[in-house]
């Protein structure tokens, strides 16, 4: 390197404390810049990273000053031709926040690039200021001087391990900050496979301190809460490839029925060597908001009965599982409230909503559990039988008939006398859901037409 311009041995620059970061020291670093700088005989050195969006963050500096980050300089520093020694500093256009720490202007620059990774612009900015008084020349000096590009691997390889170790730390501590705060239970479990660490929320869950524990400890408590879990066979099963796959990512709801938990669980950097860890966050709330939507998209607001929509998707379910099983022909049921206009006119629709609630009630009280009976819309209802004989659907059907006149529907206009008609049919060999209910159709108008509260059905020709 050819030699430097000369400068003063020392200038004075005001002084304020040098900012580290919290845990890291900058003994090393700071006695390194400040032997360059005066080894270079340059007025004031300062040492910085630089990434790919060229902002200049300080390391450190000689004489200790707090110098503030700066954008823009730093690649321009370092696409510049430094081999011929120190360029004019009026090429570079100094930041503001440089010059305001300066007592004169500066007059050359010199630039020992020390590139890192992921901080390819770092490097030491050496400023000689204007003015400077006379220095001895000494050949001391300027062997020093030839010897100072020497540093720059030494300064890089400071900025790799300060970054490291700056990196741990601000993990450590945002991880900390997150173990800490965060509302949802948190498992890790450590790479060598000895211990974990559980955090106050997941503490609650398995009723013990939280902090660090052996991996037995964790593994028998995450146990006893899996097997609490109504779907506990499932998780089982679901877990199991974990003993062996180590790199496998799984996400399942752990169902304590009160509870319903949420729970993701990845190795750690994608690998499972490095540990694992468990996330868990209650979804009670949601699962109940997201249930009752269901609910209402399924359901008919007034009789809470299957709606037409829900109706329909579960019919097309049974017919699909008929097929499959080959069981019984499924029977479809269609169902009207004899002169339910007039009931509206005569006692009005607040009396017509009561006796339509009521209806549905009993109609629902004498069917199976597995029986499908829907509010299609108006007075109009169905119902779809599977897993019966002709004559056990027509029993059930003239049940119903029963139900809905066995006594009189109270309300607040009075005591309404109801009656109803039903259409029965049967499936025909693989036949639609929608011919199906055509054909049960069809029998409820012959219902209506033969004199109203009856049972028609075309399920077998003795029985029609």
């Amino acid at each position: 390197m050819p030699p430097l311009a000369a400068a003063s041995p020392q200038t004075p620059i005001p002084q304020t404390p040098q900012a580290e970061p919290a845990g890291i020291s900058n003994d090393g670093l700071d006695a390194l810049v400040n032997f360059a700088r005066r080894a270079a005989g340059a007025d004031v050195l300062l040492a910085f990273e630089a990434g790919d969006d060229g902002l200049a963050k300080p390391l450190s500096a000689s004489p200790k000053i707090d110098f503030m980050p700066f954008g823009k300089l730093a690649p321009m520093l370092h696409a510049a031709d430094w081999s011929q020694g120190p360029l004019a500093a009026e090429m570079f256009n100094l930041p503001s926040t440089i010059q305001v720490l300066l007592d004169r202007p500066a007059r050359e620059l010199w630039f020992l690039p020390a590139p890192v990774p992921e901080a390819r612009f770092s490097g030491m900015l050496f400023i000689w200021l204007s003015n400077p008084p006379p220095v001895c020349e000494c050949s001391f000096r300027l062997g020093m001087r030839d010897q100072v590009g020497m540093l720059a691997p030494v300064f890089s390889q400071m900025l790799i391990d300060r970054g490291t170790i700056l990196r741990k730390r601000q993990a450590m501590q945002r991880f900390q900050d997150l173990f800490g705060s965060v509302p949802n239970g948190v498992v890790i479990i450590e790479g060598h496979g000895q211990s974990g660490l559980i955090n106050a929320q997941m503490a609650m869950l398995f009723a013990m301190s939280a902090g660090e524990k052996t991996v037995s400890e964790i593994a028998e408590a995450m146990r006893a809460l899996r097997e609490r879990c109504i779907n506990a066979e499932f998780l089982t099963e679901l877990y199991r490839p974990l003993q062996r796959a180590l790199d496998l990512e799984l996400r399942a709801v752990w169902d304590l029925g009160h509870l319903k938990l949420e729970v993701e669980t990845h190795p750690i950097l994608g690998n499972g060597r490095n540990g694992r860890i468990w996330l868990f966050h209650d979804v009670t709330a949601q699962h109940i908001v997201d249930e009752n939507l269901r609910k209402l998209a399924a359901t008919d607001a007034l009789t809470g009965l299957w709606n037409r929509r829900q109706f329909f998707a579960a019919g097309e379910a049974l017919l699909a599982e008929q097929d499959a099983s080959g069981s019984e022909p499924v029977a479809a049921l269609m169902l009207d409230i004899d002169y339910f206009k007039a009931i509206n006119d005569r006692y009005g629709h607040q009396a017509g909503d009561e006796v339509l609630r009521e209806i549905s009630a009993r109609l629902k009280s004498m069917l199976r559990h597995q029986d499908q009976l829907s509010r299609l819309g108006g007075e109009e209802f169905a119902v779809l039988l599977s897993g019966l004989s002709a004559p056990g659907v027509v029993e059930i059907a003239e049940r119903l008939r029963q139900a809905a006149a066995s006594a009189p529907v109270s309300t607040a206009d009075g005591d309404i006398e109801v009656r109803i008609s039903i259409g029965v049919t049967q499936r025909r060999g693989d036949e639609s859901l929608v011919m199906l209910l055509q054909r049960a159709d069809k029998a409820l108008y012959a219902a209506k037409a033969g004199g109203r509260n009856r049972v028609i059905c075309d399920l077998l020709a003795d029985l029609v």
